[in-house]
């Protein structure tokens, strides 16, 4: 299935920091019907622009916010959110689709 065969339900808000993009395979995130990621980056915007030409999918999104800490992914994910359900997600974690899918 093509990411947004569906309208999306749930937004997994991803917390990462600039300097480390290098170590996230964006384009390995799961595809999920109904899913789709925020990714919302805190740091040196210079260090975020190259990252954006690597998303090829219209369900995976940089977005960069200013300043540092965890609430301040945690507040922008819900000013940004526009589905039902909104999922927090550090960028260390392993996700698993078929859980992710049962909570929607």
């Amino acid at each position: 299935m093509t990411p947004l065969a569906e309208a999306p339900r749930l937004t997994l808000a991803m917390a990462s920091m600039a300097a480390r993009l290098d170590r996230l395979d964006l384009a390995g995130l799961p595809v999920m019907p109904g899913v789709i990621w925020q990714i919302f980056v805190q740091g040196d915007p210079a260090l975020i622009a190259p990252h954006a030409g690597r998303l090829a999918r219209p369900d995976v999104a940089l977005i960069p916010i200013p300043g540092l800490g965890a609430a301040r992914s945690r507040n922008a994910a819900l000013a940004a959110v526009q589905t039902e359900f909104l999922l927090f997600a550090d960028d260390d974690l392993t996700f698993d689709p078929a859980a992710i899918l049962a909570l929607i």
